[in-house]
């Protein structure tokens, strides 16, 4: 008796995988994603023009700055040169921040296509 409960058993087990349906997959292309990125500014560097001042010809470069109408301080730049060296900082510093954002946006673009290309279409048909 346990004999025909085993053969009956494997007969039902066997003859069970041939009532499923075939399973077919089917892929497609998918067009990608568009890549949107933000404009960068063209960045303009500002000429400085550095003036080395030793106690020889220091009276001879307070008096050209005095002739030219400039500030006659000692600050290591002259006053205009000193604003376009800080207005070349902050324009970089700007730039930096918009190439990191072309960065990320190249990041979040090829994750997603990753993530979609990773995942298969199946279909079952019915």
């Amino acid at each position: 008796m346990n004999k025909f409960i085993v053969v009956l058993v494997l007969l039902i087990m066997l003859s069970g995988c041939s009532w499923t349906k075939d399973l077919v997959v089917k892929t497609e292309p998918v067009d990608r994603i568009p890549l949107v990125l933000p404009e960068v500014d063209i960045y303009y560097h500002r000429n400085i023009e550095w003036r080395i001042i030793t106690r020889a010809n220091a009276e001879q470069v307070f008096n050209k700055l005095q002739k030219d109408g400039m500030p006659v301080v000692l600050i290591g730049l002259a006053g205009r040169d000193y604003e376009l060296m800080s207005l070349n900082v902050a324009d970089q510093q700007l730039l930096i921040k918009q190439l990191n954002a072309i960065i990320n946006a190249y990041k979040t673009y090829y994750i997603a296509v990753e993530k979609r290309d990773a995942t298969l279409k199946v279909t079952v048909p019915e």
